[in-house]
């Protein structure tokens, strides 16, 4: 329970938290969002996920696989609870986020330009993906993911990692992997990691 209580020392937070990624939403991007979205709303939190614009065709079989609805596009953040996620610099975040209510900040790049005025739960790691950072996260609360967000989750680690093959692939990537995708019901990574990038590879319309 302890750890559940990072939220608390925000204060009261009055209405919905939206959950974003960086402009150009790649799959880590919309799976982190989404991922974290559902780890808010299990800690009681009204939230919701959305993004910066049109998602890329990879993007787009994570949604379809996990049977999830695109999130809404975020023109402005002026006067809004923000969580960002996967980013931490104005140049690739929303307009109006110098004007929003900045609660938290999840990623696995290095330290952006976004400074806000107030505290706020800030967990940068260095691992392959930020939809690691989130599911550590997960386990830190004690929340299992569905399986939906399971699956997003997986996909997007898939996908930053270029299936545990790139350079900043960690320990934490491989253990993550193996469990969300237990929970998702994949039984053959490999092979839906080949679907993934083909689809990745279409030149059909998002």
């Amino acid at each position: 329970m302890l750890n559940r209580g990072d939220l608390d020392g925000l204060g009261q937070i009055t209405g919905t938290i939206y959950v974003i990624g960086h402009k150009s939403p790649d799959s880590d991007t919309v799976g982190s969002s989404i991922a974290y979205t559902y780890l808010l709303h299990e800690l009681g939190c009204d939230a919701q996920p959305v993004i910066l614009g049109n998602i890329n065709n990879e993007s787009k079989y994570i949604l379809n696989a996990a049977d999830l609805e695109r999130p809404e596009v975020l023109k402005d953040a002026a006067g809004c609870n923000m969580v960002l996620v996967d980013h931490g610099e104005y140049m690739q975040s929303v307009e109006g986020l110098q004007d929003a209510n900045i609660i938290s900040i999840i990623d696995h790049h290095a330290d952006g330009s976004v400074m806000t005025a107030g505290q706020l739960i800030y967990d940068a790691r260095p691992l392959g993906a930020t939809s690691t950072v989130v599911w550590i996260r997960c386990r830190n609360y004690g929340i299992t993911p569905d399986r939906q967000t399971a699956l997003v989750m997986m996909v997007a680690i898939l996908s930053d990692t270029k299936n545990l093959q790139s350079e900043n692939t960690t320990y934490a990537d491989r253990e993550a992997l193996r469990e969300l995708s237990d929970l998702a019901g994949i039984e053959d990574v490999d092979a839906f990691y080949r679907d993934m990038y083909e689809s990745s590879l279409s030149y059909e319309g998002i």
